[in-house]
């Protein structure tokens, strides 16, 4: 089990499914072909692709709906088992079942980028939050407490320094150009 686990974590686990999982579908398909429109198993052959593209990688994703278009013309399409195309709908539904399997991967790696991004921030506005709640249980001095809150504001924004002047109060709280 530990095998077939570390495997999908890999490359290699998604980027298989994403080639293995379209053919097999396609595959199926063309069984009952008799039975179902081209564009039924286009519209089942975009939702698998938009499940192995929502795991976030790109590269499966990608080569999910290249092999949901390619299957779908070998499979589904006259003539049968070649690659040739003979009507322009069949031309439009793979190009198009092609598009928005790429779109759809593209989309789930910003959002998984988006995700870690975000996952980022929240890790160091609960470490500057931390900063300050263990700093005054400690009964640390204030300037010590302001020296640690102003390092975690420095991670958190970005910026090469940070330093607290005294002011008049809230209010006026101010951010220069330079950060």
């Amino acid at each position: 089990w530990m095998q077939w686990r570390r495997l999908w974590n890999s490359w290699w686990g998604p980027v298989t499914l994403a080639v293995v999982a379209p053919a097999g579908l396609s595959g199926l398909f063309a069984l009952v072909r008799s039975h179902w429109q081209n564009t039924n198993a286009a519209l089942v052959l975009v939702l698998l692709v938009v499940a192995v593209a929502a795991t976030g990688r790109r590269s499966a994703g990608v080569v999910a709906a290249l092999s949901a278009g390619v299957s779908f013309d070998f499979f589904l399409t006259p003539p049968f088992e070649s690659l040739d195309i003979a009507r322009a709908s069949d031309i439009e539904t793979a190009a198009l079942l092609l598009l928005v399997g790429v779109g759809v991967s593209e989309l789930a790696f910003w959002g998984r980028r988006q995700q870690a991004a975000a996952t980022r921030t929240s890790g160091y506005l609960s470490g500057l939050h931390d900063a300050a709640q263990i700093t005054v249980a400690a009964n640390v001095s204030p300037s010590d407490l302001i020296e640690r809150v102003c390092r975690q504001l420095e991670l958190v924004l970005g910026v090469p320094m940070c330093r607290f002047d005294y002011g008049t109060g809230l209010g006026h709280t101010r951010l220069r150009r330079d950060a």
